[in-house]
């Protein structure tokens, strides 16, 4: 039996079409769900198979649907929206930016099935990759219907172009600050190039600035052969660097001259290397306290804020879990090779007013331990209560310790007011507090107080040392 497929080109992506129609869309509620470029409609077109022929019809998407027939040298041409095409085997169909052949196979022979999708290159959320090439390797879809989604998909169409200007985004551990970025690479003219990440918070001072601009043989002990530094491998690309607010302070400053210039020296080395790169920066910190502190260079952080976009935290934007949880299950059935799982009601319900301290990620995770952990892949109540009950019970806690910390501090400010205190003295006080109130919290776990409350271990460590520079007493 003959049945179409759509072939992602240059990838091993297939969508096998069914009889009747094929919604073609971002949209979870389609039947071809096409990630890969942010200007593809929610549903864009429509695929019937009529009388044993495939039509192509453009469903009023915003940037259209196009074909180019097989064996042609012409480019390709719009479709009007509503008008019918029939499709030969071989013909080209792009959405936005994506381009897909349309092929008549034996069902029997490829072994394949309506309702299922053969293979993805999906890159899924949480993967750890910290180089990657071109735009093809890249989830360029941004999941979400809130007003705050919708703005940031704004500021990428606008910002992705000019990819001289610096970006910074912002936002809680977990929201999807890398996967904006991502996004943003994707879209630019330097998609073809690298996408190469660094982790500030995870490299340190010693070693930062061999991380960013690389060293020569012998330019320290362990140096034992030249090395070539992030800047280097992301030149005429993107060099993302998440968590800039715990960058020291003397590597932002060398940061700061290749920013201006595009120079800069690997360390032990006298030649100037130049380089073209676009920064994109990403923090859950405060970065204007930490000017206050000291701790962040503000020169720097006017350099960086060429464009900022935030992202709100998934508490803040509940509308969209609905939306997440049917992609990330449409995304991990084809990983695990399963069956198609259903979400009850009274588990979605819970999902959405769940508190997500740890945001999308944390959505994606509780997600995917579900549908392997579930019988019969029916995601209920039940097994989302189990495997999220320890977090409920600290998010059913939260604002009661919110309220407490807030006391406390008030408390605190009251107290060294009336003592005339140092602004500054009081300032450290408060931040001590916080820090050691959120270790107490978290149960003494630092990874976990990053993940809850977004204060990086740095950060932490940095403000309970307060403690004897303050002369405070246990308590």
């Amino acid at each position: 039996m003959d049945t179409g497929i759509l072939q992602k080109i240059k990838s091993t992506e297939k969508h096998v079409l069914r009889d009747g129609k094929n919604v073609i869309g971002r949209s979870t509620d389609c039947y071809v769900i096409i990630s890969g470029d942010i200007d593809i409609s929610r549903q864009h077109a429509v695929i019937e198979k009529i009388d044993s022929e495939f039509c192509l019809c453009d469903n009023k998407s915003k940037h259209g649907t196009w074909r180019k027939k097989k064996g042609t040298l012409n480019s390709y041409s719009r479709l009007k929206a509503g008008e019918t095409h029939r499709l030969s085997d071989g013909d080209q169909v792009r959405f936005g930016h994506l381009e897909f052949e349309f092929k008549i196979v034996d069902s029997s022979k490829e072994g394949v099935s309506p309702n299922s999708i053969v293979t993805s290159d999906a890159l899924f959320y949480g993967n750890d990759e910290k180089t990657v090439a071109g735009s093809e390797a890249v989830i360029t879809e941004i999941i979400g219907e809130s007003d705050s989604i919708k703005a940031a998909i704004k500021s990428v169409r606008k910002i992705a172009p000019a990819d001289l200007i610096s970006v910074l985004i912002r936002g809680e551990t977990g929201t999807g600050k890398g996967l904006l970025a991502k996004v943003l690479h994707a879209q630019s003219p330097r998609h073809k190039k690298d996408f190469v990440t660094l982790n500030c918070a995870g490299i340190t001072p010693e070693l930062a600035n061999s991380e960013l601009f690389g060293h020569e043989k012998g330019a320290f002990t362990s140096a034992f052969k030249q090395r070539i530094g992030y800047f280097e491998r992301a030149n005429g690309g993107t060099l993302f660097l998440d968590e800039i607010g715990d960058m020291p302070l003397d590597t932002q400053a060398k940061l700061l001259r290749v920013l201006e210039n595009g120079q800069f020296e690997r360390v032990g080395g006298e030649m100037t290397l130049t380089v073209d790169v676009r920064i994109i920066a990403a923090t859950n910190r405060n970065l204007e306290a930490a000017i206050d502190e000291k701790t962040f260079r503000e020169d720097l952080f006017y350099r960086i804020k060429g464009c900022q976009i935030e992202l709100l935290p998934l508490r803040d934007r509940k509308q969209d879990v609905p939306l997440l949880v049917h992609h990330f299950v449409r995304i991990i059935q084809e990983k695990l090779h399963s069956s198609p799982a259903t979400v009850t009601d009274e588990a979605m319900e819970f999902l959405e007013n769940y508190y997500w301290p740890g945001n999308v990620r944390e959505l994606y995770h509780a997600v995917q331990s579900a549908m392997v952990c579930a019988d019969e892949l029916i995601l209920d109540l039940e097994i989302f209560n189990l495997l999220l009950q320890r977090e409920s019970r600290t998010s059913s806690n939260n604002q009661s310790n919110v309220e407490n910390l807030n006391t406390k501090i008030q408390l605190l400010i009251k107290s060294e007011i009336e003592k005339e205190a140092n602004p500054k003295i009081i300032e450290r006080k408060i931040d001590y507090l916080f820090a050691r109130s959120a270790l107490n919290h978290c149960g003494g776990n630092k990874s976990e107080v990053q993940r809850v409350f977004g204060m990086s271990r740095t950060t932490l460590e940095k403000r309970l040392n307060y403690k004897s520079e303050l002369g405070l007493c246990s308590e």
